[in-house]
């Protein structure tokens, strides 16, 4: 059975890979080309929180293939044109 009433989206961010939508439901949307993960407000601030270290981590990190950031191509990054 349908919901009465199906929820809608409010879009967040978006950027060439993807972009990040609140639902009405209260959860959030993080979508990467065809997949979509949802998650609470908390899993979300938490996943934020996790990236936020591993981005300081690899600024910091003396390995120049870690710490050296690099262009990925459109279709490796999620771009526009990838099958």
């Amino acid at each position: 059975m349908l919901p009465e009433s199906p929820c809608t989206r409010t879009r967040l961010a978006a950027a060439k890979i993807g972009n990040v939508d609140a639902c009405s439901c209260g959860m959030i949307h993080l979508n990467l080309g065809a997949t979509t993960l949802r998650f609470t407000p908390t899993a979300f601030e938490l996943l934020g929180a996790m990236i936020d270290e591993a981005r300081r981590e690899r600024a910091a990190a003396d390995d120049p293939l870690i710490a050296a950031p690099r262009e990925l191509p459109e279709a490796e990054a999620g771009g526009p044109g990838q099958a």
